[in-house]
């Protein structure tokens, strides 16, 4: 038998795996979907997780280290 479970989060997958120990014959297949660049970029906007520059000459110097 197969079951999929679909936008399972960490906590859910940690669950069944812990779940499936008292089962040794059955496995699990974890697979996860990409995530867009902008969909990682609009997370990154909501959770503030941004650095400001005060001109393009800051911005270029930490870029290149």
């Amino acid at each position: 038998m197969i079951v999929t479970i679909a936008n399972a989060n960490d906590k859910m997958i940690e669950a069944l795996k812990n779940v499936l120990k008292s089962y040794p014959t059955a496995k699990i297949e974890i697979k996860k979907e990409k995530t867009s660049s902008l969909k990682i970029a609009m997370s990154q906007l909501k959770n503030k997780e941004y650095k400001t520059y005060a001109d393009f000459e800051s911005y270029k110097k930490a870029m290149n280290g």
